[in-house]
């Protein structure tokens, strides 16, 4: 009877071990396939599934780090799904969607001709970015030709600088000032 109660025992303790371990291997892998950032780029089709209304995250070379920041892939796919789920919630535009019906957002570099199939990009964490003569040409291209760039995440008085100074080898300062708009801004009120 001691010897049955002793195997039992070696093996519920064994068992519980061999769980605890599994879950412990487990936690990482769980981990990294929520975390921003982990899931490949969606690069876009050479022609646009449809005419409607599609985000595209930009795609950069950081040339230096950040404490928070994951330069562009910061908040990626995630920001750019939610962004599309709202868009399509207060607007009557329509979006872009897939075969299972979710918001189609595409990555791109400044150096793919399917840039201006985008009319609106984002980059997050622009305080990294480094930009090559080539990408400079293309986003001034870009823009003056009506596409609109949304820049966000900055870590500090540093980021912003860096970046100010990058988008001004864009656009120039002094011809494209940065203004500050005022809190009582209409922009701010839009959608109230």
């Amino acid at each position: 009877m001691r010897i049955a109660r002793r195997r039992l025992a070696r093996g519920v303790t064994l068992l519980l071990v061999a769980g605890c371990l599994a879950g412990l291997a487990a936690t990482p892998a769980a981990q990294r396939y929520f975390r921003e950032g982990s899931m490949p780029p969606r690069f876009p089709p050479s022609t646009m599934p449809d005419r409607d209304f599609a985000f595209c995250k930009l795609m950069y070379r950081s040339v230096r780090r950040e404490e928070l920041g994951m330069g562009w892939v910061t908040d990626y796919p995630y920001a750019g799904i939610n962004l599309m789920i709202r868009f399509s919630e207060l607007t009557t535009a329509q979006v872009s969607r897939d075969s299972r019906d979710e918001p189609n957002h595409w990555v791109v570099e400044l150096t793919d001709k399917e840039l201006f199939n985008c009319p609106f990009i984002m980059a997050a964490d622009v305080g990294t970015i480094g930009l090559s003569g080539d990408e400079v040409t293309q986003l001034r291209n870009y823009l003056l030709k009506g596409g609109f760039l949304w820049v966000d995440d900055f870590w500090g008085t540093f980021a912003w600088q860096h970046w100010s100074s990058e988008i001004g080898r864009v656009l120039p300062p002094s011809e494209y000032p940065i203004n500050d708009l005022p809190l009582d801004h209409p922009v701010f009120r839009a959608l109230a």
